[in-house]
């Protein structure tokens, strides 16, 4: 992978983070921090609008409920679970780009299995 593919990625990321957790879109790309900070304050306001709320976004995101449920005791609630988030996102592009890469290296030639 390029380092153009993953500051693509990084930006991608952002994208489906700050979307799936509703929160408006920023005009540059922030930094892993800056990221994670944002996830974390949008992660709170979550939990004090109650666990419906906070749940049905973690839904969204393909958290698992089992890992909020495992997160280390004294750490912050907000920061473990955006770091989750973050790291979850991250898995998923690599897995969709290790997926387009397979198939340009090997199209299908049955058309019902193409994308």
């Amino acid at each position: 992978m390029t380092a153009s593919d993953n500051n693509n990625g990084i930006e991608a990321v952002q994208s489906t983070i700050l979307a799936q957790m509703d929160m408006l879109p920023v005009v540059q790309r922030m930094t892993e921090a800056e990221l994670l900070a944002a996830i974390a304050e949008r992660v709170a306001a979550l939990i004090k609008e109650g666990p419906d709320a906070f749940y049905r976004t973690m839904y969204r995101l393909d958290i698992p409920e089992r890992s909020i449920r495992n997160l280390a005791a004294g750490e912050d609630v907000a920061i473990a679970t955006a770091k989750l988030i973050y790291q979850r996102q991250i898995e998923k592009w690599k897995s969709r780009m290790e997926h387009r890469r397979s198939m340009t290296e090997n199209p299908s030639d049955d058309p019902e299995l193409r994308w």
